[in-house]
């Protein structure tokens, strides 16, 4: 885990309790995709709680696509009912999971399954380019806005 901020002491020993977690320091803005990339899986979490559900729940999250352009797998846990969880669901680009009880199971199918691990990457990259893509989008854009004036033209 790495952080964009000094963490607290009582947050850095909460994390050394857990064996399976290496906190690795703070990095800066201008490090975070080099450290994504070099990542084995990148973990989206959204919050449970009823007020982040309500501001999310309809929204997707800016790292959603950030995350699939890396070439990592992505690993996601929330609500059913976020928007975000739903697309990478729908569109099998990421393995999600609802129900705090399944996070073992969930995470070691991922974790000893290199062919889906490589599929979701796979995917997740193409999708990306596809349909997150800066120009892509813009164009997509334009070419909605001119057939709604009925390709006459705007001036």
């Amino acid at each position: 885990i790495y952080s964009g901020s000094l963490l607290e002491r009582k947050v850095k020993k909460e994390f050394n309790k857990v064996k399976c977690i290496r906190f690795l320091g703070r990095v800066d803005a201008s490090q975070v995709r080099e450290k994504q990339c070099e990542s084995d899986i990148l973990l989206h979490v959204e919050a449970f709680d009823r007020g982040s559900v309500n501001s999310t729940r309809l929204s997707l999250s800016t790292k959603i696509p950030e995350y699939l352009g890396t070439a990592v797998c992505v690993f996601a846990y929330g609500p059913q009912n976020i928007a975000s969880l739903r697309y990478l669901s729908d569109n099998t680009l990421a393995q999600v999971c609802y129900f705090k009880t399944d996070i073992k199971e969930k995470l070691l199918e991922i974790i000893d399954s290199v062919e889906k691990r490589n599929e979701y990457q796979e995917k997740g990259v193409r999708w990306a380019a596809e349909y997150h893509d800066i120009r892509n989008v813009c164009m997509e854009f334009q070419k909605t806005i001119l057939e709604a004036w009925g390709d006459s033209g705007i001036e």
